[in-house]
């Protein structure tokens, strides 16, 4: 095949070493006219690879009378080429050793023939010099905690290579760390390494949660420059390290196992930890403290310790590879468990006392019950393993006990006493309706339940009187006075007729609230739902007197002192829901003396040694003994009504039955405590309780147990 294509027109002049003067060439591609021989053809199939720092070219030689090659080179320009070599005929390769390569490099080949005065010759396109790249570019976490880049290395005129690196934390898993974004892409050189290496271990400043961008480029340094001939790009991200992680910032449900144990719970998302290091931050502490290094792939840790109730508590867990850590994964919490609720178990042993309580959890090790004898200070009595909610102690009935649980970890319980004193069993319990009030009759036989009367032997009604608000016997027992609408009716108790029926004065509410004789059984006193109190004698049934007005409608009271002159009233007031108390002279309704003002002032009852009164204010919820002579309240408990007995000496309230010279609590009732009505017999032996209209029990004394004094009944005020 004849190539005549024209391909560039040039005119230079080449020293060639089997020459000694210069000789011209031409380049063309058209037949020679004088001896119509052809320009030689281009060499096919030109190729270009490379060693290290040399370009190798080769060919085919596809003419059979070409003088010879000329190899030409272009740096930069792909259209300026300058001759490299001119070889002989025949040849079909050359190595370009000169080193001078760029990051574009040409080459081009041409036969030619000569004559006496020019050459002709034909050249290949150009083929531009590969330099190779760097590709597989990988990094991953070493053992000792680095991170290895490795690369691929195809070039064979690299200088060296340059380690770059872009780092950004992972704000999101790490939320206390500053940071940039994923998105920054801001290299900075880490290292340069020689030619000929393809690996690096990156060992600075390695920081768990840091996303690591790497990018490596193959450099080669030509007449004082530095060139980058190619680069590589890898992402080394937070999940590849070492970053333990834990289970969210609640602790999973079972973490606190007991009180003696805490189990944390975290993911090992690392590969090649020492082990994961738990620090801990109690209560009473300002910083974290080294607790335990676990094994490598540990998943939890049970931190042994005794749980202060209550108490703050924070964990940080961190892995550890040599002197490095990871972040530190941190879960706090506040460690509440229940306080036990302790009460004595009634007990006629006179040598043993029985304890139980309850606890509402499921955490407790162990008990431990205290002791005070006789005021003295608390001791430890015993300690009872889990799930045991009972003990029995040894006593003495001389003595006097205090008693106290707690847990390991928990507060104290609340504290019982126990003495061995009187003790009310349930007699019987009888259904009855209209039981607005409740008396004993003075011998003890009856009980005045509204409108009727109960024997307290077998419970049963033995008369029906009339529905009414309130009852109170005579001293001798035989009459029964009651209060309703419009009435005041005094009745027979052994036949049950009507004696007499009085009109009590009243300004707007004529609904008796209380009734009461007087001690001598002369008089006879009544106060409406208003406040209007009126007090008769019973000699000719003629109004004594009347006093007090609230026009409030609530309860009132009335209760005369022991010699019959004076009389407590509740039956005056200005302000809703306030009641004064006044010692009300009988025979002229004038007031003679004010307690002082309530609120809730509902029950008044003198006692019968007429130096106290029981007063129930704040509606039936305060009952407080209250010392005329001095003026102030002397005792005070949460109940609702007092009744005395034995001349004053005992007090009934809530259940129990107080001494009230020694403020001493003496009995109670097995149902302890009760609530609504109570009354007493004289003698103490019997008890009264009312809790609903619908209702009524009677409980007896029989003989002292060992029971509890305590109750929120008789916490001082």
């Amino acid at each position: 095949m004849i190539y005549r294509k024209y391909i560039v027109p040039l005119m230079f002049s080449l020293c060639i070493s089997s020459c000694e003067s210069p000789v011209e060439f031409s380049r063309t591609n058209v037949l020679d006219p004088q001896n119509e021989l052809y320009v030689p053809p281009p060499p096919s199939g030109i190729s270009l690879t490379s060693t290290k720092n040399v370009a190798i070219l080769t060919w085919r030689d596809s003419s059979v009378y070409e003088d010879g090659y000329i190899v030409e080179k272009a740096i930069d320009d792909s259209t300026t080429f300058k001759i490299l070599a001119v070889l002989p005929p025949n040849s079909t390769t050359y190595s370009d050793s000169s080193g001078d390569i760029s990051l574009n490099t040409w080459y081009r080949v041409g036969s030619y023939k000569q004559k006496t005065d020019k050459r002709d010759l034909i050249l290949t396109q150009p083929v531009k010099l590969s330099l190779g790249n760097v590709t597989s570019l990988f990094s991953a976490p070493t053992e000792a905690g680095d991170i290895l880049i490795t690369w691929n290395e195809n070039s064979s005129f690299e200088s060296g290579f340059v380690v770059e690196v872009a780092v950004w934390m992972d704000t999101v898993s790490y939320p206390f760390q500053r940071a940039a974004t994923s998105s920054d892409t801001t290299f900075y050189e880490l290292v340069r390494v020689s030619a000929d290496v393809s690996s690096y271990v990156d060992t600075s400043s390695l920081t768990f949660g840091m996303f690591r961008r790497y990018q490596v480029s193959m450099v080669r340094n030509r007449a004082g420059n530095e060139l980058v001939l190619d680069q590589s790009e890898t992402y080394f991200g937070v999940n590849q390290w070492m970053s333990p992680m834990m289970g969210g910032i609640n602790l999973p449900p079972m973490t606190i196992l007991d009180e003696e144990r805490i189990r944390l719970f975290w993911a090992d998302q690392s590969k090649f930890e020492d082990g994961f290091e738990i620090q801990r931050k109690a209560p009473g502490q300002s910083f974290h403290t080294f607790v335990a290094l676990t094994s490598p792939n540990a998943t939890s840790y049970d931190d042994t310790t005794n749980l202060m109730n209550g108490g703050d508590y924070s964990y940080l867990v961190r892995g550890k590879k040599g002197s490095r850590f990871s972040f530190s994964t941190g879960v706090g919490f506040t460690y509440t468990i229940a306080t036990p609720v302790l009460r004595l178990n009634n007990s006629s042993a006179t040598d043993q006392i029985t304890l139980s309580w309850t606890h509402e959890t499921s955490l407790a090790v162990r008990y431990i019950i205290d002791q005070s004898v006789n005021g003295g200070p608390f001791q430890t009595a015993a300690i009872i393993p889990v799930p045991s909610f009972q003990y029995t102690l040894p006593a003495d009935t001389t003595k006097t006990y205090r008693y106290r649980v707690r847990s390991a970890s928990s507060s104290v319980s609340n504290g019982v006493d126990a003495k061995y004193f009187g003790h009310y069993d349930l007699r019987f319990t009888a259904g009855i309706s209209g039981a607005s009030d409740i008396a004993f009759s003075p011998d003890g036989q009856y009980l005045a339940v509204g409108g009727s009367l109960l024997s307290v032997v077998t419970g049963s009604v033995v008369r029906t009187f009339t529905p009414c608000n309130a009852v109170a016997f005579s001293p001798t027992g035989d009459t029964l006075v009651t209060g309703s609408t419009n009435s005041v009716g005094l009745w027979n108790v052994l036949t049950g007729s009507r004696l007499i029926n009085l009109t009590p004065v009243s300004a707007w509410q004529n609904d008796v609230s209380d009734v009461a004789f007087s001690p001598s059984g002369q008089y006879v006193a009544s106060i409406c739902y208003d406040g209007k109190a009126t007090v008769w004698n019973l000699v000719d049934t003629a109004i004594v007197s009347t006093f007090g007005y609230t026009g409030f409608g609530h309860p009132q009271s009335v209760s005369f002192k022991a010699d019959g002159t004076k009389i407590l009233s509740t039956g005056r007031g200005t302000t809703p829901g306030w009641s004064y108390v006044d010692v009300v002279d009988v025979a002229t309704g004038v007031v003679d003396r004010t307690i002082g003002e309530y609120y809730g002032a509902w029950d008044v009852q003198w006692s019968p040694n007429g130096s106290l009164i029981a007063l129930s204010t704040n509606q039936y919820l305060v009952l407080s003994l209250f010392d005329l002579a001095a003026n102030q309240a002397v005792w005070t408990a949460l109940a609702s009504r007092g009744r005395f007995a034995d001349g004053g000496n005992l007090l009934l309230y809530n259940g129990s039955v107080l001494n009230v010279p020694t403020r001493a609590e003496v009995s109670r009732t097995s149902l302890f405590p009760l609530y609504g009505l109570v009354a007493i017999s004289e003698d103490a032996s019997l008890i009264a309780n009312s809790p609903n209209p619908n209702e009524v029990s009677i409980f007896a004394r029989t003989g002292k147990r060992w029971k509890s004094t305590d109750s929120l009944s008789n916490a001082s005020f």
